[in-house]
């Protein structure tokens, strides 16, 4: 996984949503079930989910909290 092309250590079994606050990264998020949209961000890349997302994405949008963080994405954050 890499944010703003930069690539961040991560575990296999974490979510996008952990291993970002795990390197000091803050993300709004609210249900980290999926649902409420809080915590999507753009990304290229196409992300491996742990379960379905419930809410529509466009392409491009990842909701971080049920991505895992072993996918091949790249995230841009503002930091």
């Amino acid at each position: 996984m890499k944010v703003n092309d930069k690539p961040i250590q991560s575990n296999p079994n974490e979510s996008v949503l952990v291993c970002l606050e795990r390197h000091g990264i803050k993300l709004d998020s609210c249900c980290r079930e999926g649902i409420c949209g809080d915590c999507k961000k753009q990304c290229t890349g196409k992300p491996e989910y742990m379960s379905e997302p419930l809410g529509y994405l466009q392409e491009g949008e990842v909701l971080t909290c049920i991505a895992r963080a072993s996918s091949n994405i790249n995230l841009e954050i503002k930091v």
